[in-house]
């Protein structure tokens, strides 16, 4: 495929159902992989980690469940992260907060849960965090105030999650 030649596959809105192909373990100079508003369903493969020179990955709109792996903690060239709208469950990983090139991470409407990370090794670029839609409780460290106080999108207020936030743009509904 041309697409795999240029690092990207983009197959999104394509009502794809099923689970995602393991083949993707071999894609090792995949670049860009935009699986959103599919019916994507069952696990995140831990193989997408082995796209070490991925720099977008685009799984939302889906129906995937299970946790996020922490094989995608090898992806350190991220700037983008849109794991939104779908059914993965369990901890908000503190990896996630630590690749240096990352500019959007958007977990909301999952059902993720715990505490949010104390002390996040936060990238300065980010500039768009999304967490609202969740079952997460505690505080956003002023970290995220400090670097980008107009993009935080968090619950503050909904009874099955209350996160403490002096500088987030949006509080839930």
């Amino acid at each position: 495929l041309s697409l795999l030649r240029e690092g990207k596959l983009i197959l999104g809105k394509n009502i794809l159902t099923g689970s995602i192909p393991e083949i993707l373990r071999n894609m090792n100079k995949l670049e860009i992989l935009h699986l959103s508003f599919n019916h994507f369903s069952g696990l995140i493969p831990a193989t997408i980690g082995n796209c070490v020179k991925m720099t977008e990955l685009h799984l939302d709109f889906n129906d995937l469940t299970g946790t996020i792996p922490d094989s995608l903690s090898n992806l350190v060239k991220l700037e983008k992260i849109h794991l939104n709208d779908n059914a993965i469950s369990g901890e908000i990983p503190d990896w996630i907060f630590s690749f240096s090139p990352l500019e959007e991470i958007y977990l909301n409407n999952n059902d993720l849960e715990g505490t949010f990370p104390a002390q996040p090794n936060v990238s300065s670029q980010l500039n768009k965090l999304a967490i609202e839609d969740n079952y997460i409780n505690g505080s956003i460290p002023e970290i995220f105030c400090e670097i980008a106080p107009s993009v935080l999108s968090v619950d503050c207020f909904q009874s099955e999650s209350f996160i403490q936030c002096t500088c987030c743009t949006n509080c839930g509904k």
